[in-house]
């Protein structure tokens, strides 16, 4: 394997080369923390829609511009750089959201049923509803997937709900708490 970094002809084991260079963003991140902390919300949104706006200009110019190799580094540095900036100042914009929390907190369960969601959203579009969008136009197509993702995000919330209520245990959670029942509710 050629990864192209330090070490051209000798393979590392466990991704040490990719640790090597996280490491150093790791560091940046470090360093820049406290100073992080201390921009406000308000304050974080104009330099956050520049880095992002820079990173996906280099990106882009990095792929299809065909530069010359001897610049393509520099290129793709200002990408990581702007980009890393970027999305921690978007952080610091977001703050706080209850659907990203819920997102990270069932991730396990969201990337189990992931594919499978997909599949069936697919399924339940094209085959059972007898959709065909291979002759539209480019919006049309665009507009059904994303209307089929929408779809089985939909079977990723049942799922991820059934699995929180009913099969904790396949997760490692602990057995929720479930409120007492009424005796109105009884019968």
């Amino acid at each position: 394997m050629n990864n192209g970094v330090a070490f051209p002809a000798i393979m590392l084991p466990f991704q040490i080369i990719k640790g090597c260079q996280v490491a150093g963003f790791m560091a940046v991140g470090y360093a820049v923390h406290d100073k992080l902390l201390a921009i406000s919300r308000v304050q974080s949104i104009p330099p956050t829609v520049g880095l992002i706006t820079v990173y996906v200009i280099s990106a882009v110019a990095s792929l299809y511009a065909g530069l010359p190799r001897h610049t393509l580094w520099a290129v793709n540095l200002i990408a990581a750089v702007a980009g890393a900036g970027g999305f921690s100042l978007l952080c610091t914009a977001i703050q706080h959201s209850s659907l990203l929390s819920r997102l990270g907190r069932d991730s396990l369960v969201f990337y189990a049923v992931n594919a499978i969601s997909l599949n069936v959203a697919k399924l339940i579009v094209f085959r059972l509803a007898g959709i065909d969008a291979t002759q539209w136009p480019f919006a049309g197509q665009l507009m059904m997937g994303i209307i089929t993702t929408a779809f089985a995000m939909v079977v990723m919330a049942a799922v991820d709900a059934i699995v929180q209520r009913y099969l904790w245990w396949s997760i490692g959670k602990p057995r929720p708490i479930l409120p007492p029942m009424r005796a109105s509710s009884l019968g």
